[in-house]
């Protein structure tokens, strides 16, 4: 992963802060997540202003009894803001604030152009060439299989960079960055390149899914916020988070 992750490197340098921590035990099934807990092993780092903790597969961030934010505030008392998304079947990385002042000046910097997000994923198929780029123009909205980027009057620009981690016959590891935000824009690319995410419900193919499903007993999507590089009142940070240990059924 040294040599991939280097292939992203910011142009404007390294970053300094780094946060690593072991990873939250895999997730049996989104249907129970009430089961999903999080404790402070889930905490990346903690800050004044703001934290950053490691989502799991299957937890929603919000608008439901048993979310993220609820679980969060069980932990450290208060209630969070979240900075950024993450789908309710991704896992790894957000961003949340502590007070509505630095949510305002986060999601500033969230949006600035030194900000990189970097997923990782295992697809379907054989990914080639071996490092690329996606930019298929998508719509800015969710959309479903049968036609990912959505209507051609509301498409716009998408990018979508990746390499290839590692492989086997039947499937493909691969980390990813976003240059753009359209909504699952990742999903939505990989499904339109003829790799779909294994796991995706909404752009993958749903018998493909569930043969994974009952030959690996492996439920859920293999999406990951594995890196976010943002600056925090002038200090460059880096954020990141180890996959969930149930993709290591796959082998890649």
């Amino acid at each position: 992963l040294q040599s991939a992750s280097s292939a992203f490197t910011s142009p404007s340098g390294a970053h300094k802060l780094v946060a690593r921590f072991h990873p939250i035990p895999a997730i049996e099934g989104f249907d129970r997540k009430l089961e999903i807990a999080m404790d402070a092993g889930s905490i990346i780092i903690e800050r004044s202003d703001w934290i950053a903790v490691n989502k799991p597969s299957g937890l929603s961030v919000h608008n439901e009894p048993e979310d993220l934010l609820t679980h969060l505030k069980r932990l450290i008392g208060i209630r969070t803001h979240p900075i950024h998304r993450l789908d309710r079947a991704t896992s790894g990385v957000i961003l949340l604030a502590k007070k509505r002042s630095a949510a305002a000046y986060l999601q500033i910097q969230m949006g600035s152009s030194d900000t990189e997000k970097h997923y990782e994923s295992i697809l379907r198929g054989k990914v080639q060439p071996h490092s690329g780029s996606w930019a298929q123009p998508l719509s800015n909205q969710a959309e479903g299989r049968r036609n990912p980027q959505g209507r051609k009057a509301d498409r716009v620009t998408a990018r979508t960079d990746y390499i290839v981690l590692n492989k086997n016959s039947y499937l493909t590891r691969t980390l990813l960055k976003l240059h753009t935000g359209r909504q699952h824009q990742i999903r939505r690319h990989a499904a339109l390149s003829g790799h779909a995410i294994v796991g995706d419900s909404r752009y993958g193919d749903r018998r493909y899914n569930d043969m994974m499903a009952s030959r690996y007993g492996f439920s859920g999507m293999c999406l990951h916020a594995k890196h976010l590089k943002i600056v925090i009142e002038g200090e460059p940070v880096t954020l990141s988070a180890v996959c969930p240990q149930n993709w290591n059924v796959f082998g890649c």
